[in-house]
């Protein structure tokens, strides 16, 4: 992270390596709450807003919860952003989180694999996602790595290719495996 740590999720929970690389330390607030709760605490993914806040993804079991979390250091604050159970009008299926990215400006996009790529505003308190899929230009709802460029884009492998988001322009560009040229330009 920016404070030279090593976050680590892992089948048991989050844990944090010192800057020094001497001292690994459980976070115990956020494992303990996760699991009192009844969500799933395999960590898919974790990465860091421009405030320094960690944010991470839970999955991996269908007896536990998907979530995705915002966890402040500074304070030790920990905030579920999104909850698979509370947030089932959004997708009425189980969900599979994958690839977490911030784009350093505001967001942080999060794969939905089979349901495109969410993003969250991490200027707000906001916890709605916001969704692009297919319908809004997103090369496939089946979603996989996701990665920002040093403009902000967010560039995602899908199932037919990969996408890259650019938010300046509010569109995608997709490119397709099949043909390895530039397939279509879509806006959400």
């Amino acid at each position: 992270d920016s404070q030279h740590r090593l976050w680590v999720g892992s089948f048991n929970g989050l844990f944090v390596m010192d800057s020094s690389r001497e001292k690994i330390t459980e976070i115990k607030s956020i494992n303990q709450s996760l699991l009192s709760n009844g969500q799933a605490t395999i960590f898919t993914e974790i990465t860091e807003d421009e405030k320094g806040n960690i944010w991470f993804a839970t999955d991996g079991t269908d007896k536990r919860i998907a979530c995705i979390g915002k966890f402040n250091p500074t304070n030790n604050q920990l905030q579920i952003v999104y909850n698979e159970k509370h947030q089932q009008s959004i997708h009425h299926n189980p969900v599979e989180l994958g690839s977490m990215v911030s784009n350093g400006k505001g967001k942080i996009f999060a794969s939905f694999n089979g349901k495109g790529i969410a993003w969250f505003n991490t200027q707000t308190n906001d916890t709605v996602p916001h969704f692009f899929t297919a319908e809004n230009g997103l090369g496939s709802n089946r979603t996989n790595g996701l990665i920002a460029d040093k403009n902000g884009n967010i560039w995602c492998s899908t199932s037919f290719g990969f996408s890259c988001y650019s938010e300046a322009r509010n569109i995608f560009t997709n490119y397709n495996y099949a043909s390895y040229a530039l397939d279509n330009i879509a806006g959400p």
